[in-house]
């Protein structure tokens, strides 16, 4: 696996998200507002990290 987005959702107490990368990013996020925004930049993360841009990948679908 290349990295992730997990999301935490604990009844009573404010949401959590993390997006990771092996490339070496790892965001952490809390509240709806920075989970919507780490959302988006966890999608367009994927479209510049050179290694989910690799050759062999995009070729691979």
């Amino acid at each position: 696996m290349i990295g992730g987005l997990d999301f935490k959702m604990p009844y009573r107490r404010t949401p959590t998200a993390r997006s990771w990368c092996e490339c070496g990013r790892d965001v952490t996020a809390r509240g709806p507002g920075e989970i919507r925004a780490l959302t988006e930049a966890h999608a367009y993360h994927r479209t510049v990290c050179p290694l989910h841009n690799l050759p062999e990948r995009r070729n691979a679908a």
